[in-house]
C-alpha cells in the first residue's frame, strides 16, 4: 500500500511538472488597431493566454496547482490588488472552472469575432457623448468568471476591458453603461478618480501591482 501510495504521488507530481513547464511558454496577447476617421482602437486580445492556461489547467492535480498556473499563464481579473484580490480571483477562478470549458469556443475566436463589433459600438459612444474631437483607446478581451464583469479606467489611454464569454446582447449593453465617458476620452489619467466608478490603474493585474505601467497586457 505504501508503494502504491508513492506511486501515485509520483504521478501526481509529473503532471503538474509537465503543466508547470508549460509557464515558460507564456502566448503574448494578438494585438491589432482600428481605425475609422477621428476613431481608434488598440485591442489586447488575451486569449491566447486563457488557452495556453486552460490546457494547462486541466493536467493540474488540484485547484492549488491550477490556481498557481492561473498566475503564471494568465493572472486577468477584474479584482482590486492585493491580498483581497488574490482571494477574488482565486475565488472567481474555483467557481468558474467547471464552465471554463464554455469559453474555448469564444476565446479560440478572439476579439476579431466579437460582436458587436466594437468601432461600431465606439461610434455609437461618441456620437450619444457628442465627442468632437479625436478619440483613441485601448480595448482589452479577456475571459473572465462568467460574471459579465466588465471596467474602465484611464492609463496611458483610456481602457474598456470586456470578457469574451459574455452574450453579445451583454456586451452591447456593457458597452453603454461601462463604456468609455467624456472624462476617460478626454481627461487627464487623474480624471477617473473623480469619475465616481471604481476604476483602480492596477485593477487588471494584481501580481505584482504597483503602477499603472507595470499593470499593462503582457
Amino acid at each position: 500500500m505504501a508503494r502504491f501510495r508513492a506511486m501515485l504521488i509520483a504521478l501526481g507530481a509529473v503532471a503538474f511538472c509537465s503543466a508547470s513547464a508549460l509557464a515558460a511558454d507564456k502566448p503574448a496577447p494578438l494585438r491589432s488597431t482600428l481605425s475609422d476617421g477621428a476613431l481608434t482602437v488598440d485591442i489586447v486580445d488575451l486569449s491566447p493566454q486563457f488557452l495556453a492556461w486552460y490546457a494547462a489547467a486541466k493536467a493540474a492535480p488540484d485547484a492549488d496547482a491550477r490556481f498557481k498556473l492561473w498566475q503564471q499563464l494568465y493572472g486577468f481579473a477584474a479584482v482590486p490588488p492585493g491580498p483581497e484580490g488574490a482571494a477574488m480571483a482565486r475565488k472567481l477562478v474555483d467557481e468558474a472552472w467547471p464552465r471554463y470549458g464554455e469559453a474555448v469556443a469564444p476565446a479560440k475566436v478572439g476579439a476579431a469575432g466579437m460582436q458587436p463589433q466594437p468601432m461600431a459600438i465606439l461610434h455609437r459612444v461618441a456620437e450619444i457623448l457628442e465627442v468632437k474631437q479625436p478619440v483613441h483607446i485601448q480595448l482589452i478581451t479577456y475571459v473572465g468568471g462568467f460574471e459579465n464583469n466588465a471596467f474602465s479606467y484611464r492609463g496611458e489611454l483610456p481602457v474598456v476591458a470586456i470578457p469574451l464569454e459574455s452574450q453579445p446582447q451583454v456586451r452591447a449593453a456593457t458597452w453603454r453603461t461601462k463604456g468609455p465617458t467624456p472624462s476617460t476620452l478626454l481627461s487627464p489619467a487623474s480624471a477617473a478618480a473623480g469619475s465616481g466608478r471604481w476604476r483602480p490603474p492596477c485593477c487588471r493585474r494584481a501580481w505584482p501591482c504597483t503602477s499603472p505601467a507595470r499593470c499593462s497586457p503582457a
